[in-house]
């Protein structure tokens, strides 16, 4: 989801809701600066072509997510988080 409201792309989203999750770690990726640009304010069906020609993993997996609604991004909150107890875990 883009970080700045109101994205013509995104118009499902109110304000309320980008606020809630647009600034959230869960809907951010790591991508290049010229990448990023390059999404901007970009539709998901859109931002999912950059994704997937990503060569870090955690960007490219994003482009096999069929929609980027919240239930979509508690999702890649709870895989992250599995994800990130299991690589520090001690």
């Amino acid at each position: 989801m883009p970080k700045s409201f109101p994205s013509k792309n995104w118009p499902s989203y109110d304000q309320d809701m980008h606020f809630k999750f647009a600034l959230l770690l869960w809907n951010l990726t790591i991508m290049s600066s010229n990448e990023n640009k390059v999404a901007g304010q970009e539709s998901f069906a859109d931002k999912k072509k950059i994704y997937a020609q990503s060569q870090i993993k955690l960007t490219s997996e994003i482009a096999e997510i069929a929609t980027w609604q919240p239930k979509d991004i508690e999702k890649r909150q709870n895989d992250l988080a599995d994800l990130a107890v299991k690589r520090w875990s001690t």
